[in-house]
Parts: C-alpha cells; sequence; structure tokens
C-alpha cells in the first residue's frame, strides 16, 4: 500500500499538557473520521482495573510509567485509530520513538490559562 491508501492506516496520537483538550478533541475527530478513539489513560485503566490515582498510590509515579509504555507498545500495534496521549506519555523518548513509528502525532498546544482554567 502507498500513498493516501497507507497514510489511512496510521494512527493519528494527539498530545499535550493535561487539560489541553486531547479527549475532547479525539472523540468528534473519531465521529468525523470514522476511525476508533481510544483515550490512554482509560485503557491503562481498564488494563489495571484500578483509577490512575489509584495506581500511582499502589505503584508509584515508576508503577505507572510501565503500565504507560506498554499502553504505548499496545495502542502503536493498532491502526487507524485515534488516540489522545496520557499528559506525560510523549515526554519520554522511548514512548514518541513507539507512537510514532505508527502514526502521526499532533500536539494540542493551548496557553497555559486554558489547562488552567479545566483543572
Amino acid at each position: 500500500m502507498t500513498g493516501a491508501m497507507a497514510q489511512t492506516k496510521l494512527n493519528i496520537v494527539l498530545c499535550g499538557f493535561m487539560g489541553c483538550g486531547k479527549t475532547t478533541v479525539g472523540r468528534p475527530l473519531s465521529a468525523l473520521t470514522g476511525r476508533p478513539f481510544v483515550d490512554m489513560d482509560d485503557y491503562i485503566v481498564e488494563q489495571a482495573g484500578r483509577t490512575v490515582p489509584a495506581l500511582f498510590e499502589a505503584e508509584g509515579e515508576e508503577g505507572f510509567r510501565r503500565r504507560e509504555r506498554q499502553a504505548c507498545r499496545e495502542l502503536s500495534e493498532r491502526t487507524g485509530c485515534i488516540v489522545a496521549a496520557g499528559g506525560g506519555a510523549l515526554t519520554f523518548e522511548e514512548n514518541v520513538r513507539v507512537v510514532a513509528a505508527s502514526g502521526v502525532i499532533v500536539l494540542l498546544d493551548v496557553p497555559p490559562e486554558v489547562p488552567l482554567s479545566r483543572l
């Protein structure tokens, strides 16, 4: 597959600071394009059976980041998805490499007052 056909298989990975609107943008983009939407934090919660705060409490940040790396690998094996990356997921070079190999990363860059007002 080449050209536009190959590009339809790429994931679109939304990244940015927490509260910037990754999920808010991702859901309607999914509906508009017909691509499945996956929120990485929700995916991790589903896999772990615990909320993000409960994971941080039980496993610490390193445990959560380990789960996040695994989620990046697993979600990168999918094709044609809209993925809302966790707020800190793509601050790690390993995760960026894995995600970029299967998709296009889109930074949602908003003024600091936007997430501040939402969080």
